[in-house]
């Protein structure tokens, strides 16, 4: 499992910006977030089972991440007045209502009802999406 994360990780920052904004478009525009959500809440719930190693806790991981009292180790966590977050949030970059590059987001769109492609419903149609688009837009330049 983790190979493969590492090799869709290469292979997510070895893509042109345009292939990585197609990837967005079609990830986070047509809900395909949820199942990393999914993950990470069975993770976070999860019990961590007692090892043989005594100084090694167990628990669920939500929990030993917010009390961390309850297992005898420092908390770690930076605490962050609401000025600081809200200047942070003012410096980073937001696409409000495009879940990708604007200028790909209104490409994307118009090559869609040009060729009457719809939009995905699973990931094997986002994936027949994404290279129809991606030749689309490389046949344009």
């Amino acid at each position: 499992m983790a190979g493969e994360l590492d090799n869709l990780t290469s292979l997510y920052f070895s893509l042109g910006l345009q292939q990585r904004e197609i990837l967005e478009l079609l990830s986070i525009g047509h809900g395909l977030t949820d199942e990393p959500n999914t993950v990470a809440h069975i993770w976070n719930t999860h019990p961590i089972r007692a090892q043989r190693n005594r100084n090694t806790p167990h628990g669920r991981p939500l929990i030993m991440y917010t009390l961390p009292h309850l297992y005898g180790v420092a908390d770690h966590l930076c605490p962050s007045s609401r000025d600081e977050i809200l200047n942070c949030e003012e410096e980073c970059l937001t696409r409000r209502n495009y879940p990708c590059d604007k200028t790909v987001f209104e490409l994307c769109s118009l090559l869609m009802v040009e060729r009457g492609l719809d939009q995905p419903g699973d990931i094997d149609q986002t994936t027949h999406l994404y290279i129809t688009l991606k030749e689309e837009i490389w046949n344009l330049l």
